[in-house]
């Protein structure tokens, strides 16, 4: 939901108006997201549905933020700066809900380093590095590709096969990104 939250954003609060392709591509990938995550909502809970929606919100927020910011920030200063405020707040909340900080073996260290390097370093730099560049809505629908790009990983290196309704989802998400991008790309021109 984190595209829809952004460009509503956009909308509402920097008077963006986005055209019809954008929406619908918007839309088109949502749906294919739907798909690649099991297409259903029999099993979930309220609570944790109403904590995904936030999640979307507050991820829209944080892209919001970041294209704001890095018109006027470096790309290093920025990340600095987000990612010390988000250390910050997470040991917060490991100090406050008890959750163990130390005595982990080797392999789980190995792994929480591989996480901060790949996806954050890595995966969130040159998205927050983005931000200066392209518009806030196609870099949000951009990182919808991500469950894309992990089952064709786990596919690959693991060798699990998708369950069905993923590659229909998979190419819906790939079809809507692309509407959004070449409809924005037009609307810079």
């Amino acid at each position: 939901t984190t595209p829809i939250f952004v460009a509503l954003g956009a909308w509402a609060l920097w008077h963006e108006r986005l055209r019809p392709r954008t929406w619908t591509g918007i839309g088109v990938t949502v749906a294919g997201v739907a798909l690649v995550s099991g297409g259903s909502l029999q099993g979930s809970s309220l609570l944790g549905n109403l904590l995904a929606l936030a999640g979307g919100a507050t991820a829209g927020g944080y892209a919001m933020s970041g294209r704001r910011a890095r018109l006027v920030m470096g790309n290093l200063e920025y990340t600095v700066v987000a990612y010390a405020a988000a250390a910050a707040a997470l040991l917060v909340a490991c100090l406050v809900s008890g959750v163990a900080l130390w005595g982990y073996d080797a392999a789980t260290w190995v792994a929480v380093a591989g996480l901060a390097v790949g996806p954050q370093l890595l995966g969130h730099t040159l998205i927050n590095f983005s931000l200066r560049y392209i518009d806030v809505v196609s870099v949000s629908v951009s990182i919808m590709v991500e469950p894309v790009i992990a089952t064709v990983l786990a596919l690959l290196l693991l060798k699990e096969s998708p369950p069905a309704l993923v590659v229909p989802g998979g190419v819906l998400v790939l079809a809507g990104v692309y509407a959004v991008i070449t409809s924005q790309a037009s609307e810079r021109v």
